[in-house]
């Protein structure tokens, strides 16, 4: 099974942008907890691009999508995450999405981490997870700062259902077998 960092194609599709710039700081909050209690819609514009999207891009953000998109995906999420709303000039449903699985399965060992000097995970330029760890989670989040993680799963149901303005980027395979030694 393949492992994806999910990016929103911001070169050729629509996107997002704050009425406010300051409201990105908000996004600092997603801390792997639930908002939606005490969430207030942002306020956004939408900045076009060549092409509607699904997914647009909303700098500060991990993953922004339609209430189209938000409607397809939200079985195959689950409990793992929450749609919080954007309020977008337009009147067009958009929601950041609010991951809130965190999955501690980053194999630090046989991983690429760089660290700030008091220890701290600043990037990850090379994944290696843990065997078994990630088990069947669609979207996760590892418990260092970090991005959106998905399964090949996600990525052939977006596909299936033909959700357009994510690219994908490979992160890591995972065998069935863990053939490290020990």
């Amino acid at each position: 099974m393949n492992l994806y960092h999910p990016i929103p194609d911001a070169d050729s599709c629509d996107c997002l942008d704050y009425v406010d710039f300051s409201d990105w700081e908000i996004f600092q909050q997603f801390e792997r907890r639930r908002l939606s209690h005490a969430w207030k819609p942002i306020p956004v514009t939408l900045v076009k691009g060549e092409k509607r999207t699904d997914f647009p891009a909303l700098p500060g953000s991990d993953l922004v999508v339609t209430e189209h998109a938000w409607q397809i995906l939200q079985p195959l999420m689950g409990q793992s995450a929450e749609a919080l709303p954007l309020s977008c000039n337009r009147g067009e449903g958009y929601f950041v999405i609010n991951v809130l699985d965190v999955v501690d399965c980053l194999d630090y060992e046989h991983s690429e981490v760089e660290r700030f000097s008091d220890g701290r995970v600043m990037w990850i330029n090379a994944y290696a997870f843990k065997g078994g760890a990630v088990g069947n989670k669609n979207i996760f989040k590892l418990p260092e700062p970090g991005k959106i993680i998905v399964s090949e799963t996600f990525r052939a149901w977006i596909e299936k259902n033909r959700l357009e303005g994510l690219i994908f980027e490979k992160v890591a395979t995972l065998y069935p077998f863990d053939f490290s030694t020990k």
